[in-house]
């Protein structure tokens, strides 16, 4: 038997594999980080799957209750489920290696529940994918709108707007939002095209000092380049 750590508040350890396993300290603080962000009640768990015709698989799955922030969201609204998983993920380092999806659910004050998995490359082009977005709420912060002209990249494809119309309004909205300070990811999507392109759409919020707004990507999740097809601003 391994020792577990004490729980937090709101959170409960459940199944019989998932109790002869330690939770570690990234791990710990994955956990703590969720119910911090949501406020609600957490269990968690670690499940092994064993086939005969491929490589089996350890996924660690997180369920969550009793959140306000969680019901205030319709119930079409994957967000909440793939922040979950990111929030978690974002704090592993070599328990990366452990797993090879993280599951979320989401259980709402009705009694409807929606479930969401991911795999472990799917994560890691998130997290990758969000140092980029970072970048461009760098320079919305210092006011900077026509450099990030240089990272639209127009598919008429996909997304059909002008570039300099774009950045012309972003220009014009800033003083009614305010100086931006920080950029609170609330969760992303993955979707393809009609033509079949992968499509990964990273939501969240940009804190300001007079009105913090949403603020949306979308971008190819394949691609090394600083580069994203469109960006989206919402009160």
């Amino acid at each position: 038997m391994y020792s577990c750590k004490p729980k937090h508040q709101g959170e409960k350890k459940t199944g019989l594999f998932s109790n002869l396993v330690s939770i570690t300290d990234n791990e710990d603080k994955g956990i703590k980080e969720i119910i911090a962000f949501y406020g609600a009640y957490c269990e968690y768990g670690v499940e092994k799957k064993i086939y005969t015709d491929k490589d089996n698989e350890t996924n660690i799955w997180i369920k969550f209750s009793k959140s306000t922030t969680v019901d205030s969201l319709a119930k079409v609204d994957e967000l909440p489920g793939s922040n979950i998983a990111y929030i978690f993920y974002k704090n592993l380092v070599k328990e990366k290696s452990n797993y090879n999806q993280i599951k979320s659910e989401l259980i709402f004050s009705d009694g409807g529940t929606m479930k969401f998995s991911y795999t472990i490359p799917q994560l890691e082009k998130v997290k990758f994918k969000i140092q980029l977005v970072d970048k461009i709420v760098s320079l919305i912060k210092n006011k900077n709108f026509k450099d990030i002209k240089n990272y639209l990249i127009v598919d008429t494809a996909l997304f059909k707007y002008d570039k300099d119309i774009l950045i012309s309004n972003l220009e014009k909205v800033e003083p009614e939002f305010g100086n931006a300070s920080d950029f609170i990811p609330y969760g992303f999507t993955f979707s393809k095209a009609e033509n079949g392109q992968e499509i990964l759409h990273i939501s969240g919020l940009i804190k300001r000092d007079k009105q913090s707004n949403y603020f949306s990507v979308n971008l190819d999740p394949n691609s090394l380049k600083d580069e994203i097809y469109s960006l989206n601003y919402q009160l």
